[in-house]
């Protein structure tokens, strides 16, 4: 079991024990977020999803190094 962890915000900090706690992605989709995929072909501009990608890596990958 990892130790306890607390994260300071408002109103109250959270206390949480990462291995009793889960970071869950849903519906991250290539057909969507992709070139050439559904969006890309209706023509939306995608230039502001690789961020949103690359934070939600960061946030799985320290998820992960956290015990969860």
């Amino acid at each position: 079991m990892t130790s306890p962890v607390t994260i300071s915000a408002r109103p109250e900090s959270i206390d949480f024990a990462p291995s009793e706690t889960a970071v869950i992605v849903v519906d991250m989709q290539n057909a969507y977020a992709s070139k050439c995929g559904y969006l890309d072909i209706l023509g939306v501009d995608l230039s502001g999803i690789q961020p949103v990608i690359q934070s939600t890596r960061a946030a799985i990958d320290a998820s992960r190094r956290a015990g969860m």
